[in-house]
């Protein structure tokens, strides 16, 4: 049987590390990767984060296009897509403040915010204003108040909380 040496260089961050920073490229034999945990670990998130990049920018044109209810059926998919509504918030903050600062003013952030835009049109558009709390009657006001708390509960329309 081969000795296995004691440690080797990345080579990614060209660090001398122990042997067992290495992953393995297969289970049952004794050859590690080149690149240590660390750098493997790095280089997958980076290409995770591409890709959100990527999903993120195709959603952002298709949004930019989109009119009523088709933009919040493509804001729908997106966050699905990317995580939740924060992951994409904070993704396309940064996809945005990257843009600006590499080319401020670039067709890439302008048609961000336009996006942004539209889809807050879109979301407005959809949901028809409330009536005056004036013009309600006793009975209406009880009904909405129950809706709304319903709703910030999320335990339905008219659930009683």
């Amino acid at each position: 049987m081969i000795a296995q040496p004691e440690g080797k260089a990345c080579s990614r961050c060209h660090e001398f590390k122990p042997i067992t920073d290495f992953r393995r490229r297969w289970k049952d034999r004794p050859l590690r990767h080149s690149e240590c945990r660390a750098c493997h670990s790095r280089l997958n998130s980076d290409l995770a984060r591409r890709k959100r990049q990527k999903v993120l920018g195709g959603y952002v044109g298709q949004l930019a296009a989109a009119e009523g209810s088709k933009a919040i059926r493509l804001c729908e998919a997106m966050v699905t897509r990317l995580g939740g509504v924060k992951s994409v918030a904070k993704l396309w903050a940064e996809q945005i403040k990257t843009g600006a600062a590499l080319r401020p003013g670039s067709r890439q952030v302008l048609s961000s915010l336009q996006a942004v835009m539209r889809l807050i049109e879109a979301a407005d558009r959809a949901s028809p204003p409330p009536p005056p709390v004036d013009m309600l009657s006793d009975e209406d006001l009880e009904r909405e108040f129950h809706e709304l708390v319903g709703k910030a509960l999320g335990c339905g329309i008219g659930a009683d909380y």
